[in-house]
């Protein structure tokens, strides 16, 4: 793992139904690749669009099970997903995914 050189975006945090009626309340932050521009062809910024990406969570997560989700190897299985996902919309713009906020109920 090498020393993050771009911008992190991160996601509105949000619940989200599992199997079982649990629940997870999850945050996520991109890592953006460092040549990622966030300013339009005027010089004015303009913000990343998140919707997708949440979105992509949204999906990804919704009716997992929560023992699925309850070890290690399980969250990165599925952050792997979640990274794969992005890549139809976002290309190689998205480096990494976080997990900033992971509770289950």
């Amino acid at each position: 793992a090498g020393v993050l050189r771009g911008l992190v975006a991160s996601l509105v945090p949000f619940n989200l139904n599992l199997a079982g009626g649990r629940y997870l309340r999850i945050a996520v932050a991109l890592g953006l690749d460092e040549h990622v521009e966030l300013v339009d062809s005027h010089g004015k910024a303009v913000e990343l669009r998140t919707a997708p990406a949440s979105d992509i969570v949204l999906t990804t997560f919704s009716g997992m099970e929560m023992m699925e989700l309850a070890t290690i190897e399980g969250r990165e299985k599925a952050k792997q997903h979640l990274e794969e996902s992005l890549v139809p919309f976002y290309g190689e713009d998205v480096v990494a995914v976080y997990f900033t906020e992971f509770v289950m109920q």
